[in-house]
């Protein structure tokens, strides 16, 4: 598999239009998206996009959109060899070293998954733009590794919505514990499985370690309790199952670069995402 990046860039104005994608396209739409429908050349539909989605288009294919007022998204343009799509395929494939590799057309993001793929998307455009080789070879190199995030982890004929029972089960563990109350090992115990084995089935069908995933839906919930703006950080603290504000102060530190009281901050003044740490 060959990928050439020609254009990388976020887009912010407010536009409602049917365009034909020019290009093999990897894009990041993070808010504003009233709607979004692609189409094959036939004229099948082939997705719908959504805030906080992340996904792929083919050359000569239709989009349908239309961005209100707080549009945020990212498009990479680009020009590939080995990877394609046709009416009659569930998936689109990748052929990277003698391997088909399945991949999903686009998936819905969490927020914390959203806030580190813009990251990435901002990184692979500066890159780009810079008249160095050597950051134009990295930039296509991290374009590359985006469509490993929507690379189906098992057989094409398998539905990668439902993986092993286990793994699924340890994630509807971290997904209902939102005050976090309960342990990550206790949480992988009660799976039946050792910690070190369900550790490796979650990170095989989920692409993430369960710690990192934790840690990334408390994030999430630190955010959409801040955003309500109607808590104090003790307060934050205590809903995340964190006993003081010092724990908090550590935590938004390490993950956003900026202190609780920053964070707030931006919230209240409706600024764009905070630039995550991972």
């Amino acid at each position: 598999m060959k990928l050439h990046l020609f254009r990388g860039k976020r887009y912010t104005q407010v536009e409602k239009a049917r365009q034909k994608a020019h290009s093999f396209f990897i894009t990041l739409s993070v808010s504003g998206l009233d709607y979004s429908h692609i189409y094959t050349p036939s004229g099948k539909k082939y997705a719908e996009g959504t805030n906080n989605s992340f996904g792929i288009c083919f050359p000569g294919y239709i989009i349908d959109f239309s961005y209100n007022s707080s549009r945020e998204n990212y498009v990479l343009a680009c020009e590939t060899e080995g990877i394609y799509h046709e009416d009659n395929m569930l998936f689109p494939v990748m052929e990277h070293d003698g391997m088909k590799i399945p991949l999903l057309k686009g998936r819905r993001l969490t927020c914390g998954e959203t806030l580190a793929l813009r990251n990435i998307f901002e990184r692979i455009i500066a890159l780009k733009d810079s008249p160095l080789p050597g950051n134009i070879f990295m930039a296509e190199q991290l374009a590359i590794s985006l469509l490993g995030e929507l690379a189906v982890k098992d057989e094409l004929t398998t539905d990668p919505e439902y993986p092993d029972p286990p793994a699924k089960k340890l994630k509807q563990m971290i997904d209902r514990d939102i005050r976090f109350e309960v342990s990550l090992k206790d949480c992988c115990k009660k799976t039946g499985y050792s910690v070190s084995h369900i550790r490796k089935m979650f990170v095989r069908h989920f692409g993430i370690d369960p710690g990192e995933y934790r840690q990334r839906k408390k994030l999430e919930r630190v955010f959409s309790l801040m955003s309500a703006g109607n808590m104090s950080l003790k307060e934050v603290a205590g809903e995340i199952g964190m006993k003081n504000v010092t724990h908090l102060n550590l935590f938004i530190r390490k993950r956003c670069n900026m202190t609780p009281g920053e964070l707030y901050r931006n919230f209240r003044n409706k600024k764009s995402f905070p630039e995550l740490i991972l």
